[in-house]
């Protein structure tokens, strides 16, 4: 979800602080990964529970996170800091098991944060004197496998049509959900995420019928609720909403 609506959450539920445990952060873009947020929550940990939060993710997540813990700016200036809040810091690793019982993370990696064009960087008017692919990776972006007894959970957020090695991973699965990014509706998608049909090709692809939800979903790329919610159920795929809850 993205970094400010943790902070709405637990404000309107403060009676909830002292059940969080971990955070899982799937790469470090602003939507999805503030440093002052997770802070803010660690310390709120602390004054209802004596045990730290703990927060995990990839080496850029991680990396950003203790920087953030371990300065302060001041009049302009970046000077460490004396205090730093108490929060367990997890660095993970892609196909490596962690278990956060009663939970078991596999990170698998995501198509997203990876530019394909030049176009991404420079101007349109700008020619280079070659062509090409760029296929430049940025971070390490990650979707979760979460198994939780003897049920298995697909995160696919953010993420374009997974990578080769993830696919294979998935295939091998019996997923009982799968949440996969729909960023843009009917439209052409940007890369990192998906449109309505290359999630409804993903479906069919990992037989994920009535197992699926389509989620990320842009208000400014993504029709009416109503008109999404016909279209993708046709195909046996749920679309997301917020308050959701399911049963698996």
């Amino acid at each position: 979800m993205p970094a400010g609506v943790h902070m709405l959450f637990f404000q309107k539920h403060p009676e909830l602080v002292s059940r969080l445990k971990y955070i899982l952060i799937t790469h470090s873009h602003l939507d999805h990964f503030l440093p002052l947020v997770v802070a803010t929550l660690a310390e709120q940990k602390l004054k209802a529970s004596s045990e730290p939060l703990e927060l995990l993710g990839n080496h850029t997540v991680i990396s950003a996170m203790r920087f953030y813990l371990e300065h302060q700016l001041v009049e302009g200036r970046v000077v460490s800091k004396e205090n730093k809040p108490r929060i367990k810091l997890t660095q993970l690793e892609p196909f490596k098991l962690t278990k956060l019982a009663p939970f078991e993370i596999l990170p698998l990696p995501a198509n997203h944060a990876i530019d394909y064009s030049w176009e991404s960087i420079y101007p349109e008017e700008v020619k280079l004197p070659f062509g090409g692919n760029l296929l430049l990776k940025r971070e390490d972006a990650f979707n979760y496998l979460i198994a939780f007894n003897q049920q298995k959970v697909f995160y696919g957020l953010d993420s374009a049509w997974p990578l080769p090695q993830t696919m294979a991973v998935l295939k091998e699965q019996q997923l009982d959900l799968a949440v996969l990014d729909a960023t843009f509706g009917f439209e052409d998608p940007l890369p990192g995420h998906m449109n309505f049909e290359i999630v409804a090709q993903l479906v069919d692809e990992l037989c994920l019928e009535d197992k699926a939800i389509a989620s990320h979903l842009s208000l400014h790329w993504v029709p009416p609720h109503s008109q999404s919610e016909s279209w993708l159920a046709k195909r046996k795929i749920k679309l997301a909403y917020d308050g959701m809850s399911l049963s698996i």
